[in-house]
């Protein structure tokens, strides 16, 4: 079964930012401390990402940063 959203970009934007929100917040209630992945992880996904075509590497690439951004509000706001 395939799982297929129409999204805005901005919607899209938004969806991940709330996605980096979310897992910081799971990250810091684990009952031992995770590391977050390492470099090396990302990479991988980036480059299975492109290897795909660069419609989509492009949008590995943006879904990872809107991650990493409210990954990063989450933790300006606590």
């Amino acid at each position: 079964m395939d799982h297929h959203q129409e999204l805005s970009p901005r919607a899209f934007w938004r969806q991940q930012v709330r996605y980096g929100r979310g897992a910081l917040r799971l990250h810091r209630t684990r009952a031992r401390a995770e590391r977050l992945q390492r470099s090396r992880f990302y990479l991988t996904l980036l480059r299975r990402g492109f290897a795909q075509g660069a419609r989509t590497g492009a949008l590995v690439a943006l879904a990872q940063l809107a991650t990493a951004v409210g990954m990063a509000r989450e933790a300006l706001d606590r």
